[in-house]
Formats: structure tokens, C-alpha cells, sequence
């Protein structure tokens, strides 16, 4: 899972110590082929068009709904001999996903900090993953280098 981009909001919140990429609940959100990644799009009421949805096997888009996975371990360290500090979550699965047959394909999941709704929620980064989804699970492994790497 490579990281296409550190969206300019996160980069503001990161320089204001608004956002702790290591302590606060940060989710992935699996979206469709029609977005189009933008650094720019700052707050997730800006994707919510493009969010997958497949309520009949689980994933409910929107705000606060189960189809939003929570990361799990987080961690930021500094690796001095790349010189950098990367951050990294432990691998995020979605259960039986999908149609048998003819599924969508998701194309970047996005990692964000969901706050009191998708207008107050910061997109963080973008990924693409580029999976199509037919009833299987549907896994999102980071980079061994870090989901994030900041140098």
C-alpha cells in the first residue's frame, strides 16, 4: 500500500500539533474509482460520493458507520539511519466484501481522523490500492517503510 499523498490539511495539523498520529483514532475509508486524489480535498464530506457502499455485506459509508475501519497499533518512530520518521498502523481487513460477482473496484483507501461529522474530519493520506471487490476479504497491508515517512 503506498502512500500517493500527505493531504496539506494534515501537513497544517501536523505543524500545529493538532494531530497525534501515534495516540488519536484515525480510520481507513475505501473509496471508488471516480475520485480523483487531491491534496487539496481536506475534509471528508468532500469524497462522500465516491465512499464504496455495500450496506448488505457490511460496509456502511458515512460518517461513524461501520464500514470506516479504526487502525489499530499505531506508531511513530525515527529511523536515523534513513534519515526520516515514519508512522505505521497494523494491517486492516474488511470481511466478505462485496457482491459475489461484479464488484466495485476500490481504488485508494484514505486515512482519516473522523471528529463530529465528515465536514470536521481531516482527510490524512491517500492510498492506492487498487482492489476489486467480490465477496472476499479485502486487505490493506501499510508499507514495510511506513504508511507515512516524513524526511
Amino acid at each position: 500500500m503506498a502512500t500517493n499523498y500527505l493531504s496539506n490539511k494534515a501537513k497544517y495539523l501536523l505543524a500545529t500539533k493538532a494531530l497525534d498520529l501515534a495516540t488519536d483514532t484515525l480510520k481507513l475509508v475505501l473509496v471508488l474509482g471516480t475520485y480523483t486524489p487531491d491534496p487539496d480535498n481536506n475534509f471528508l464530506d468532500s469524497i462522500t460520493a465516491y465512499e464504496l457502499d455495500y450496506a448488505a455485506s457490511g460496509y456502511i459509508k458515512g460518517f461513524g458507520n461501520a464500514g470506516r475501519h479504526a487502525i489499530a497499533s499505531a506508531a511513530v518512530t525515527q529511523v536515523d539511519a534513513s534519515n526520516l520518521a515514519k508512522f505505521t498502523f497494523a494491517t486492516a481487513t474488511w470481511t466478505a466484501l462485496g457482491p459475489a460477482t461484479g464488484g466495485a473496484t476500490i481504488a485508494y483507501a484514505l486515512l482519516a481522523k473522523e471528529i463530529t461529522d465528515d465536514a470536521h474530519s481531516p482527510i490524512i493520506a491517500t492510498y492506492d490500492v487498487g482492489l476489486t471487490v467480490n465477496s472476499g476479504d479485502v486487505t490493506l497491508t501499510p508499507h514495510a517503510n511506513g504508511a507515512i515517512t516524513i524526511s
